[in-house]
């Protein structure tokens, strides 16, 4: 009797001290993960530049060169979290320290970034030349620019390539289908947005160049932009979603405004803005105020267009065709 009680008191206190690891170890991971939770969330709330945040978008952005996520990917690509604000972080595509090595230059340029001060208001939109012999009214003009840009094998296509850029070369001549122009490839447009044909086109009013130029952004060029189509006679806002417009011949192509381009940290791969002498602060505030500057107005960064109607000419257009709203 004596030797049974024994051995149920000592099954008694294993299982208390079972009882109480169990406990410690759910209590350690719990509080680890509250832990994890509150540090979020004070990066979050603490912060008055960040407007969407990933749980794991500040690390990955150093490891992987992410890019800057603009509001229009928010829909398709936009991580839920209980603990997430919806609120937008903004990382540079190629965030390069001075010393790449260096952990603590690498916190101290993302502590700067973070606790920066209000960011100014965008750079105010000038008046040009043209603009004066130009309305938004016009209804004719033409093309003065067919651009594409095809698939590049070495990788250099997607956004994250170190080699990547937005300007795409010029040609006299294209074919268009219902995909846009033959040959030409956007990696986001195919890849996120399953070769949708409402952005088969990008189209651009040649007075937004003229405004960028008589700006501070008076270093980009013809084709910076990444736009197909050039249109000379039309302001930026001259169309409108649901707009249509021919081009050619009464019996040309037809195409149709879907909805105006926003832009995105793609343009702050230009080598106007990063610069291999600027610092990466000093790159971030100039692409950050780029991309406001072009957000200002619809169409100020062009406009997207599905191909409604290829003609009878098969889709072929050419530098000088004729573009009138219908």
């Amino acid at each position: 009797s004596v030797a049974s009680n024994h051995t149920s008191l000592r099954n008694n206190s294993l299982s208390q001290h079972q009882t109480i690891n169990m406990v410690s170890f759910t209590t350690t991971n719990d509080m680890i993960i509250i832990m994890i939770h509150l540090s979020l969330f004070l990066l979050i709330t603490t912060t008055h530049t960040i407007h969407t945040i990933y749980p794991v978008a500040v690390v990955s952005a150093f490891q992987h060169n992410t890019n800057i996520i603009p509001k229009r990917r928010q829909q398709q690509l936009q991580y839920r979290h209980p603990f997430v604000l919806k609120k937008k972080i903004v990382i540079p595509q190629h965030f390069h320290h001075r010393s790449s090595s260096s952990l603590f230059g690498i916190l101290d340029d993302l502590r700067d970034f973070l606790f920066s001060k209000p960011k100014a208001p965008p750079q105010p939109i000038p008046s040009t030349p043209s603009s004066k012999t130009t309305t938004s009214t016009t209804t004719k003009g033409t093309i003065t620019r067919i651009a594409s840009k095809p698939y590049q094998p070495d990788g250099s296509s997607k956004p994250s390539s170190r080699t990547y850029t937005t300007r795409k070369e010029s040609y006299p001549k294209a074919q268009l289908s219902k995909h846009g122009i033959v040959g030409d490839y956007n990696h986001y447009r195919t890849i996120a947005l399953d070769n949708t044909l409402d952005r088969a086109v990008s189209i651009l009013t040649e007075d937004v160049l003229d405004i960028c130029k008589n700006s501070v952004y008076g270093e980009i060029q013809d084709g910076d932009l990444g736009e197909n189509l050039c249109l000379d006679g039309f302001k930026y806002d001259s169309f409108q979603i649901g707009s249509r417009c021919c081009i050619g011949h009464q019996d040309g192509i037809i195409l149709e405004i879907t909805e105006p381009i926003v832009a995105c940290a793609n343009l702050c791969k230009l080598q106007f803005i990063n610069r291999e002498s600027s610092s990466p602060k000093e790159r971030i505030q100039k692409c950050t105020e780029f991309i406001d500057f072009l957000n200002q107005k619809d169409g100020l960064r062009g406009w997207y267009a599905k191909v409604v109607d290829l003609g009878k000419d098969d889709g072929f257009i050419c530098v000088g065709d004729e573009v009138k709203l219908m």
